[in-house]
């Protein structure tokens, strides 16, 4: 499988001509707004025909970013609609290098500006209070999210492609 991805990378970010000011965007606390998080992502990274290794994947990824959270190596956002999560992300931040991590949207808000306001906000957030001077991102040129990423600042640095060879039954 040939798999190619965009390396996108912002030293400011601006808001998306779809910016939604209603919208609260901020860390988010508690086990109650982490698991809407990790339900939000399982929404955007999965679907009836994920397997279930995959699932467990997602589910250990979130419990290792919390345990990075906790420990002070980044933040976990939310953008939240009438106190509801409807998007999230994560930041963080090495040597002054920023890494955006698994931004997802809830289906139903899609295409309403969310995920343009809460990268730009969450990345703000990042530039002011955790040293960030770049930040970086990955993102499938073929998603429509690069779009959205581009509109609130980041410029593509980097193409690179992967090929993977699926598992073979050997012949004896």
């Amino acid at each position: 499988t040939l798999v190619r991805d965009f390396y996108l990378f912002a030293k400011e970010t601006r808001p998306s001509p779809h910016h939604r000011a209603d919208l609260q965007i901020r860390p988010i606390e508690g086990d109650a707004e982490w698991a809407r998080a990790h339900e939000i992502a399982m929404e955007s990274f999965t679907d009836e025909r994920s397997a279930p290794s995959f699932r467990n994947f997602l589910t250990q990824q979130a419990s290792r970013y919390r345990r990075l959270v906790e420990t002070g190596c980044g933040k976990w956002f939310g953008a939240f609609s009438d106190d509801i999560i409807v998007a999230s992300m994560g930041i963080f931040v090495r040597e002054n290098v920023g890494r955006c991590q698994s931004v997802a949207t809830s289906p139903e808000y899609r295409r309403s500006g969310c995920c343009g306001t809460l990268v730009h906000e969450a990345c703000g957030f990042a530039f002011e209070r955790m040293g960030a001077t770049e930040i970086a991102m990955m993102a499938d040129p073929s998603n429509p999210s690069l779009r959205v990423y581009q509109s609130v600042g980041f410029e593509i640095q980097e193409r690179v492609a992967s090929l993977s060879l699926a598992k073979t039954t050997l012949i004896q």
